[in-house]
């Protein structure tokens, strides 16, 4: 169970060596004896009841221990959520955001006292996790120090474990770079937009879906079908679940660390599901459980696309992208009739596109997808017009082709030409 969520791990090697950062030095300093603050608050049980304040099921002190010595793994795992879970709840984020601190400074702590390099990423990995819940639930979703202390983890890995972390620091020191600027302009919705977009290079879709849902939440609200910035977000959140739904529909031993989806689930379902669809959590490596969280992940796919299907102020490029999403999901869970009117009902938006090669062949790529489903679903009507509106994109794009053919046959000939008026001189 362990090794599937990433308990274990891949490395092997000589300890790590994690620098001292004032980041963490200052969360820390902000949360020192919070365990106590916390035994003491809730001491009194009647007091508890009168106030409507039930403790926690699972307190601070029950995961780090009396003396802040616990070795924290996966077993942990339940427990921490349970905590976090409590104050969540509480409705106070600033009181959360401390929880939060006192955890990333604990597993920062871990990962720099272990002699196990594996066990050192895992609470390195938990540190960042944490780290990036305090941005979630800070002001403007933004929090510079968290960030940094996220960059210094990931320059120490890349440091000493070049083959595996190298490749995330660019991603990671231009992350850090656009937090930065919105520490300072906390509403500029193009950085915010492209932090989002960098999350998602880096494999942290979470934190994207954190930065999506916050610039929608000061978006003024619009008619459905005119409302083309929230249609856009539609259309990146789908096809971030589309692709986690794809991860987890593959074989249990093809998944190589399910840590992070169960770790997406998780802060997802606590902060934005739809009350009664949340998404199910991935519990263990078996085939029937993995099943169920695809297909929770793929409808959840299915209503972010579908929201954008509707917005007829997007590009008509993007328009025809999301239909063929839409569909592939439609079709996996095998509602084809929806998925043919889907694809008909859509082609309209191809009118609205400019002539292309590349425009073309992307009109002639949507054809071919749409006439094997209708001749499937023994749609003559259908097909029959498909298969005529293919000929004449065929013919377009081949004629598109030749014009392209000639143009650069001509500026070779021009070429050619200087060349020999060069060698004449």
């Amino acid at each position: 169970m362990s090794e599937f969520f990433g308990g274990s791990g891949p490395y092997k090697g000589k300890p790590l060596v994690f620098r001292a950062m004032r980041a963490e030095a200052d969360f820390r300093r902000l949360t020192r004896g919070i365990d106590r603050d916390e035994r003491e608050k809730y001491d009194s049980f009647l007091w508890n009841m009168i106030r409507m304040d039930p403790a926690p099921k699972v307190a601070i002190r029950d995961v780090v221990g009396s003396a802040h010595d616990n070795v924290v793994g996966f077993e942990h795992e339940s427990p921490l959520k349970s905590s976090l879970d409590h104050y969540y709840n509480r409705n106070d984020r600033g009181e959360m955001v401390r929880v939060l601190k006192f955890y990333c400074a604990y597993m920062m702590q871990q990962a720099r006292k272990g002699v196990d390099q594996s066990h050192q990423i895992f609470a390195a990995f938990k540190a960042v996790d944490f780290a990036r819940m305090i941005i979630q639930y800070s002001p403007y979703c933004v929090n510079s120090d968290a960030e940094a202390l996220v960059f210094g983890i990931f320059y120490d890995l890349g440091e000493q474990i070049p083959a595996h972390f190298r490749r995330y620091l660019n991603y990671e020191q231009r992350i850090y770079d656009m937090m930065k600027r919105l520490q300072v302009a906390p509403l500029d919705d193009a950085v915010r937009m492209e932090l989002a977009d960098h999350f998602i290079k880096q494999s942290c879709a979470m934190d994207a879906v954190v930065q999506y849902h916050f610039m929608m939440s000061r978006m003024p609200k619009q008619p459905r079908d005119s409302d083309s910035r929230r249609g856009r977000i539609y259309v990146k959140l789908g096809e971030i679940f589309k692709e986690l739904s794809e991860y987890a529909s593959q074989a249990p031993e093809e998944i190589q660390d399910a840590r992070k989806l169960k770790n997406f689930i998780e802060r997802y379902n606590r902060e934005f599901a739809v009350a009664g669809k949340h998404i199910v959590q991935l519990e263990g490596p078996s085939s029937n459980q993995l099943r169920k969280t695809a297909v929770s992940l793929r409808r959840e796919a299915i209503r972010w696309l579908a929201g954008a299907a509707v917005v007829k102020t997007l590009n008509p490029r993007l328009v025809a992208q999301v239909v063929e999403s839409l569909s592939e999901l439609y079709l996996v869970e095998k509602r084809n009739k929806e998925a043919l009117k889907l694809l008909a009902d859509g082609y309209s938006s191809w009118n609205r596109v400019a002539d292309s090669e590349e425009s073309m062949k992307g009109r002639v790529d949507y054809l071919n997808r749409m006439i094997p489903l209708a001749m499937q679903l023994r749609n003559k009507k259908l097909a029959a017009w498909g298969n005529q509106e293919l000929r004449e994109a065929q013919n377009r794009l081949n004629e598109l082709l030749s014009q392209q053919r000639a143009k650069e046959k001509r500026i070779a000939e021009i070429k050619g030409g200087g060349d020999d008026a060069d060698m004449v001189h």
